[in-house]
């Protein structure tokens, strides 16, 4: 399954790689089913997720636990030119 899939679809891929919708500092990663921007550190091998109700990361899980459950953006942005999309 690629990463377009994963959060829904082309149209949703395009918003979330516009990130208009947070208000995150430089996240890397969106965890589609929480539907939340987040970050993975490979320094310190945590997952974080960004609360927007106190405007911070928090630690989520360990990265390797956290495999499966997000999308890299870098990833995504680059399904999505493949397929002639925008961004």
């Amino acid at each position: 399954m690629n990463t377009i899939s994963k959060v829904g679809g082309i149209g949703i891929a395009e918003m979330i790689l516009s990130e208009a919708c947070t208000s995150a500092v430089l996240p890397n990663c969106y965890f589609y089913n929480l539907k939340v921007y987040g970050h993975v550190s490979d320094q310190d091998d945590v997952a974080y997720v960004f609360d927007e109700d106190t405007k911070q990361y928090l630690a989520y899980k360990p990265v390797k636990d956290a495999q499966g459950q997000f999308v890299l953006l870098k990833d995504l942005k680059s399904d999505v030119e493949s397929v002639g999309g925008g961004v």
